[in-house]
């Protein structure tokens, strides 16, 4: 512990003697002498070396801020790598549901059955992948989500409000994939 002691004692008295010398050297200085003394020079170094020691640590927190912002731009690349595919998905995802809303006969339900099986399973690896629903029919119209194509005679209580989504619109991981195309109520 003595050690200890002495060392910062030693760094502190060291200190002591730059700043001691910095104020004599000043007033040397002003006094007009045109040759720098060793004490003048040593006052000198010592301001360099704060200059140096503060760019450095400037410059290991930039770089750590950097390192930070890289790691933050990976991540945010990984998670949504995806969206270029999911966007050139989503128009089957489209056709799959209008074929579910055409309703046929009995006939073709083996047909109709089997189409809407593929688009579960469909519909699920999306939902794997990140996609999700964006608040659509009977929500209130939000621009951050919603596309108005149009708007529709309601009654009061379904102003501003999705009266008809003309098209699906989704997230991929939160963040708007495409807007869902709608009708608002007038």
């Amino acid at each position: 512990m003595d050690l200890e002691e002495n060392g910062k004692e030693g760094v502190r008295e060291e200190e002591m003697n730059c700043n001691e010398t910095e104020i004599e050297a000043k007033d040397q200085v002003e006094e007009g002498e045109p040759e720098p003394s060793s004490e003048e020079r040593l006052a000198e170094l010592c301001r360099e070396q704060e200059e140096q020691k503060e760019r450095y640590l400037r410059l290991q927190a930039d770089f750590d801020n950097f390192r930070k912002r890289s790691r933050q731009e990976k991540e945010d690349w990984a998670k949504f790598a995806n969206a270029d595919l999911l966007t050139s998905l989503l128009p089957v995802l489209d056709n799959f549901e209008r074929a579910l809303q055409m309703q046929a006969g009995d006939a073709d339900k083996s047909f109709s059955e089997g189409v809407e099986m593929i688009y579960r399973i469909f519909f699920a690896a999306l939902q794997q992948a990140g996609l999700e629903a964006a608040p659509g029919l009977g929500q209130d119209f939000d621009p951050q989500w919603h596309e108005a194509i149009g708007q529709e005679e309601v009654c009061e209580a379904e102003k501003g409000k999705i009266v008809l989504e003309v098209q699906k619109g989704y997230l991929l991981k939160g963040r708007l994939l495409r807007p869902a195309m709608v009708k608002v109520g007038s």
